[in-house]
């Protein structure tokens, strides 16, 4: 999923569709700020009990509760790349997809 947050990034959990689904499900929560998704130091979302979601990585403005704020492209582009990085290594450790017709 991507998702871009204007200024009114206080309430983008409950405001937006697919992250409150996520919440509703109990798969993230929101950081204590109330900024984006709370999130652990390995990118990975924390699910309503603080716990990190193996397989959901978070990167951009919803990480600003616990990365800060990511002002310029620079930002943005190392902290896409860390998490791009997570996905690759998690990718590779499954091994090559099977092939179906």
């Amino acid at each position: 999923m991507i998702l871009t947050t204007g200024p009114a990034h206080g309430g983008i959990v409950a405001g937006s569709p697919p992250l409150g689904s996520l919440a509703e499900a109990g798969l993230i929560r929101p950081d204590p700020l109330h900024l984006g998704v709370d999130v652990t130091a390995g990118c990975h979302a924390a699910d309503k009990d603080g716990l990190a979601q193996p397989d959901l990585l978070v990167t951009g403005p919803l990480t600003r509760g616990h990365v800060g704020e990511l002002t310029g492209i620079p930002d943005l582009t190392a902290d896409a790349r860390l998490v791009a990085e997570r996905l690759a290594q998690m990718l590779a450790a499954q091994g090559p997809a099977s092939e179906t017709a």
